[in-house]
Formats: C-alpha cells, structure tokens, sequence
C-alpha cells in the first residue's frame, strides 16, 4: 500500500483505463518525496506534544501563518464571529516575526469592539498552533499593517446550485469541503428556482460542474451581479457559462489562426480515419482522452488565489478540456511546456496541454469570475487542492 500512494511513477498493465491513473501522496499534499535504500532510525511519539503559549496581556496584532486547510479553518471561524482579518500581500518581517504572502492579520485596531481581545481571539486561532504575535504595525521591509499590503478580506456570502444538469459527485465534493472541511454556511438552491434568489444577499457563487441552462435574463442579472462586485467559482464544465461571451476573457484560442490551424488539423485527422480498421478504434480512441493524471503547473506565485503552495501546483486532471492562456485575464496556473506528467495521458491530447491555462481569474468590473478548468477538490483527497480553493473562496476579492 505504501508503494502505491508513494510512487510517482505508476506502470499501468492497460492504459485503457475509465479512472485516475495516478495517486501519489506527495504530489496531493505539495510536497517533496524521497525514496531511499535503507530503513532509517526515527523516534516517534504517540502523541504530537505542542508547547502552551503564553498571550502576552496586551497583544498589537495576531498572527497566523496561510499553509494549510486548518489556516482556512481558523479564517471560517473568524469570519462566523464577526472578526475583522487582513491578509498579508507581500513578505514582511515585524522584528524577529516574518509574514509570507496570504498570511493573516488579526489587529486589535481593527477590532475595537471585542471585548478581551487577547482572549478572544487566541481562543478561535489555537487550533493552529503555530501562530505569533505582533508587537509593532511597523515593518521592517514593508508598508504598516494598515497599508496597501495588508488588504481587509472580505466575509463571503455563499450561494451555490444544485439539482438538474449539475453532476452530484463534483457538487457533493464541493458542499462537502464548505460543511466539513472549513465548516462554513452556505445558501443551497436548485437551478429550478434561480430566479425566485435575491442574488444581491450574496458575494459568491459557486457554479459546480455541470450544464446550466439560464435564460439569456438570467445571465445578464449574473453579468450586472459580477460588475458589481460578486464573484463567481465555475468549475470544469460550468466554464462554458462565459466562454466566448462579450466581456469574458475566456475563449479556448489565443486568435483566429490558432482556432484556423486546429480545426483544419482536425480536419486532417478525419480524412486519415477512413483507412482504418474497427477492431483497433477503442485503443486509438484514447490517444485524445486523459481519464485522470498528475499534470505539472506553473504558479504565478504573487497573486492571492496561489499563496501558500509555492512555485508549481500538480493538478489532477480528470477531462481533456484545454484553454489557451487568456488574455485580459490573471492566469495563475498554466502548463507549461515540456510539463511533467503522471499517469496515463493520451498522445494527442498531451499536444495540446503546453501553455494552456488550469486556473485564472478575469476581472470584470468591481467583481470576478474564477475559472477551474481541473477540480481542485476531486473526491477530496487531493489536499493541495483544498488550500488553492480556499485561496480562491477567502482570499481572492
């Protein structure tokens, strides 16, 4: 069992496959493995021992670094008390203390109406144990607290679809992470009864992978929601939703003689086909399919919705949906070429994944819309996942 959650590289007897291929750990989870050829001595304990921190009486500032799924459980807490929270921008250093980028901030001088603030507070935030106290709003390398770096997060109000044309799996996993993993309420309605919603009581809206069939009124209310300032999480197919739509930066080429030269490839192939025999047309099928592989991304590493996960991001991608990068858009995650790849991945489609975007962020207005071309919450294993839609949910305003 070990050997199978460990290896990077699984050896498949059939590539004809119809589910992931490929499951390592230390690819969910971001971080490095190492396999050796001697056992090594490690002393254990049965139980994690964490120092009891002493809270200073008067405390400036807390806080808590942003690396994990319990950095998203302790701003879901947060928020449901009414906390104000910052988030850091950029690398600061506060004396001894330094702030990575996602971090959050918990001031006394945004809070001035909790009452015992020191006690309130650690007691939400003790859950992660690694917190800190800052002693000073002036950085060393960097704007105050209360400056352009340190952006006031926003409390979201969530409403997400569920019902007809929705696949149940990719919505469950999603309701799943909001009930279980940061335990934070959200508004579930059908699609069905979309237009008796108040979309104004919300500030996010969670399109789960699916078809959504609204009337060309719905989608302009959607529009006027987005300039507005509401946010949009579309995820896998829900993408569809803005695809070539006036306004929206998504559009699957980068020109018309990239979407030229494609089509009349497909073209090519076609005609090809005609020469071929029945009985090899199921494995020559998979050549364009990719039923689920660790695909290798680039990250860029200074927008909110990829703090915390470093410079590359392994996604697992479960569908051969592919997207030139954008334009007049934030592309986050994309492919890039000669990317690295575990688990089956058919021929033709590998082409086609070089410098195709993952996860981008398109800016409308005083809103945005989110787009998740891979589920970063697939059966909700994959933890590095969890964090970059947390980054998506809490920090990306």
């Amino acid at each position: 069992m070990a050997q199978v959650l460990f290896e990077p590289n699984q050896k498949l007897n059939d590539s004809l496959s119809y589910d992931i291929t490929a499951w390592a750990l230390p690819l969910a989870y971001g971080v490095e493995g190492y396999a050796v050829k001697n056992a090594i001595s490690i002393k254990t304990k049965s139980q994690i021992e964490i120092a009891q921190k002493n809270v200073p009486a008067s405390v400036y500032a807390f806080y808590v670094p942003w690396n994990s799924r319990t950095s998203a459980q302790v701003l879901s807490l947060l928020h449901q008390a009414n906390v104000k929270v910052r988030s850091a921008m950029k690398k600061a250093v506060f004396g001894t203390l330094t702030i990575e980028p996602g971090g959050l901030i918990i001031s006394r001088a945004d809070n001035p109406k909790i009452a015992d603030f020191e006690k309130t507070v650690s007691e939400i935030i003790k859950i992660k144990s690694d917190y800190s106290f800052i002693t000073t709003g002036f950085s060393t390398n960097s704007k105050d607290i209360g400056g352009e770096n340190f952006v006031l997060l926003k409390v979201p109000k969530i409403l997400m679809l569920s019902g007809k044309g929705i696949v149940s799996t990719e919505f469950g996993a999603n309701w799943y992470y909001l009930d279980e993993v940061v335990k934070y309420p959200v508004s579930i309605v059908e699609t069905s009864n979309f237009n008796r919603v108040k979309l104004y009581n919300y500030n996010t809206l969670i399109l789960s992978d699916g078809s959504y069939d609204f009337s060309d009124d719905q989608k302009k209310q959607i529009d006027e929601w987005i300039k507005n300032g509401g946010k949009v999480i579309a995820m896998s197919s829900a993408i569809s939703l803005f695809q070539d739509r006036e306004g929206y930066a998504l559009s699957q080429f980068a020109s018309k003689e990239d979407k030229e030269k494609s089509e009349k490839e497909e073209k090519e192939v076609e005609l090809k086909k005609r020469f071929l025999d029945f009985e090899g047309s199921e494995r020559r099928e998979i050549s364009g399919t990719i039923p689920g592989a660790i695909i290798e991304n680039k990250l860029d590493k200074t927008y909110p919705m990829a703090f915390g996960l470093g410079n590359t991001y392994y996604s697992l991608k479960t569908n051969e949906r592919s997207f030139s990068l954008l334009k007049n858009a934030i592309n986050v995650a994309y492919i890039p070429k000669n990317f690295l790849s575990y688990g089956f991945v058919g021929n033709d489609i590998k082409k086609k994944l070089p410098e195709t975007v993952t996860f981008a962020v398109d800016k409308r207005g005083d809103g945005s819309v989110i787009y998740m071309m891979d589920n970063p919450l697939f059966r909700g294993f994959w933890e590095n996942g969890i964090l970059l839609f947390s980054n998506s949910l809490f920090l990306v305003n």
